[in-house]
């Protein structure tokens, strides 16, 4: 079930990079989304429950 999922937010800015991490998870359990900024990214944390934070 979709809502099942744990959320991962991948903040980058590089795109070729956010698609690298969207097709490492494709197939797994996770759901991921993505953010070019540091400000895109906290308004992604207050839109949704997010568990899991990769930044560079």
């Amino acid at each position: 079930m979709e809502s099942d999922k744990y959320t991962i937010l991948c903040v980058d800015d590089e795109r070729n990079v956010l698609r690298s991490l969207k097709r490492l998870f494709f197939d797994s359990e996770y759901k991921i989304v993505t953010a070019e900024s540091g400000e895109e990214g906290l308004k992604k944390l207050e839109e949704r429950t997010i568990q899991v934070i990769i930044s560079d």
